[in-house]
């Protein structure tokens, strides 16, 4: 019997449920001596539907003498992907009798055309194509969308589109292979954006638009400091549970504005370094709705790694991490972590600072002396930010509801006591207008600044403190000292390596 097939050459069609990608490869052919022809091959891309699971293919072969131009039926097939659906994987079989399809001539150009098809969807044409997937979108974070392809039979079926951002590409981002938005908004409104999804079926191109909705950032940056991850929330804080201030980091979104920094002179408790003048500051920012906690400060730097003075096992997760210098924040290096203002928001790796970066991937750091009396007054001048002026510099009343301090249990103190003595449960004591909990009391807080002892009277705008200077600026007042140290406007300072009893808040500036 003459082999009349002497030479084949496959082309691959392309399938109703792909985007201009071949599903079959690998095609081999064995020629038999009695006309049979085996076929094998693979299918190389694994499509699901709308409920992930994987779609069955069927295959439709059909044949042409390119030396005749003729097209030849191919009606007596067998096998796999003909007789019953295949999905991704192989080596399949299928099995052509050419005698019974060619039974006149022979030819030395023969092609194979070779479709798939999603199962029971022969025949069926596009209806419409579709981005599926939520218009809404957080101000920092990523969504993935697909594209649906619905059928004239009813069914559906996912394809490979490219995406594209075709405006607002600014507040987002697209992975143009697998339609992952990553969303970065960082103002107050709300911005739009507009996805498109192309794609090419049976030599039809197709597309879709949909316009997206990315939030304005929200009141609340959440860090979850086991994983590093991070979402923003209009939630608040939930203080009867230990959560916020232990494995998540909570800090809120500041506003920017201007106002007067420093105290007037007549001010109960006033030192001579706290000159008034007007601060404008033109960036919002995030801070930390509580101190540092040691539980805190260990999740970044390592277990056992709490370094402070009140540490008893029962209640040490809750309570301000104390014993920091700056320098174990930010580190040493002179263009790093020992560089603010030069150089910036940079750290040494190893620092406290470095480490967040590292696990989080957003650059947190110190508020400036300015952001944090903005912070801390929450829009009050008084003395304090309950919107009180305190009348005694040591014990008084309107310091005893704000924070902690020495008359109301900090003298009590040992390495030993509880969270009735020394340092309060961080969130103890009532927030300001802000929601901010313990700027007063509780524990010194290291800010960037070089400390001057003159900040004068002339308005500023972003201030950062000086070029170069001998200590670093802490604010806030402590457990250990009395009503005048615990003020808004109350400015210390110590060298950048000691540890003495101070802490830390965290900051995320919004534009960095």
């Amino acid at each position: 019997m003459k082999n009349r097939l002497v030479f084949l050459t496959f082309v691959l069609c392309f399938a109703k449920i792909l985007l201009a990608e071949c599903v079959i490869s690998d095609i081999k052919v064995q020629q038999r001596w009695n006309g049979l022809v085996d076929i094998t091959y693979n299918v190389d891309r694994d499509f699901v539907d709308d409920a992930g699971k994987p779609v069955p293919l069927m295959l439709e072969f059909s044949g042409y003498d390119a030396l005749r131009e003729t097209e030849i039926p191919m009606t007596t097939l067998s096998g796999d992907g003909v007789d019953n659906a295949v999905v991704n994987g192989g080596p399949y079989t299928v099995t052509w009798n050419s005698l019974e399809d060619m039974p006149n001539y022979g030819t030395e150009n023969f092609r194979v055309n070779v479709k798939a098809y999603m199962s029971g969807n022969q025949g069926a044409k596009v209806s419409s194509v579709k981005i599926n997937g939520g218009t809404t979108l957080d101000g920092a974070g990523t969504t993935t969308f697909r594209i649906l392809v619905n059928w004239s039979n009813g069914t559906q079926t996912i394809v490979k589109p490219v995406w594209s951002i075709t405006s607002g590409g600014e507040f987002a981002s697209v992975d143009s292979a697998t339609g992952v938005v990553t969303s970065n908004n960082p103002n107050n409104s709300d911005q739009y954006v507009e996805l498109t999804a192309t794609c090419e079926i049976d030599g039809t191109t197709y597309s879709d638009k949909v316009e997206l909705t990315i939030l304005g950032q929200s009141a609340y940056l959440v860090v979850d400091l086991t994983n590093g991850s991070y979402r923003y929330t209009n939630a608040l804080p939930d203080v009867s549970t230990d959560t916020c201030r232990t494995t998540e980091l909570w800090l809120r979104r500041i506003e920017a504005g201007s106002f007067v920094m420093g105290s007037p002179d007549n001010e109960c408790g006033r030192y001579s370094n706290e000159a008034m003048h007007q601060v404008t500051l033109n960036q919002d920012y995030y801070i930390g709705v509580f101190e540092l906690t040691q539980r805190q400060w260990e999740l970044v730097m390592g277990e056992g790694n709490r370094p402070s003075f009140c540490s008893q096992n029962e209640t040490y997760a809750t309570r301000p991490v104390e014993c920091v210098s700056y320098v174990m924040i930010r580190g040493t290096g002179s263009s790093t972590g020992a560089g603010w203002p030069n150089y910036g928001h940079k750290f040494d790796s190893k620092s406290f600072m470095g480490t967040l970066k590292q696990k989080t991937g957003l650059i947190f750091d110190l508020p400036t002396e300015a952001q944090w009396e903005y912070a801390c007054r929450g829009g009050k001048s008084t003395g304090l930010n309950s919107g009180e002026d305190p009348v005694s510099e040591g014990e008084d009343a309107s310091m005893d509801v704000v924070g902690r301090y020495w008359n109301n249990g900090g003298s009590r103190y040992s390495q030993t006591c509880d969270a009735s003595s020394g340092t309060a449960v961080v969130g103890s004591y009532l927030p300001n207008d802000f929601g901010l909990y313990d700027m007063h009391g509780n524990a010194w807080e290291w800010c960037l600044d070089w400390y001057s002892e003159n900040l004068g009277t002339a308005a500023v705008i972003d201030p950062v403190g000086e070029k170069s200077g001998k200590y670093r600026v802490l604010r806030g007042g402590s457990w250990l000292v009395g009503t005048q140290d615990c003020r808004s406007a109350t400015r210390a300072y110590n060298i950048s390596g000691c540890t003495g009893f101070y802490g830390l808040r965290v900051v995320y500036n919004v534009l960095e």
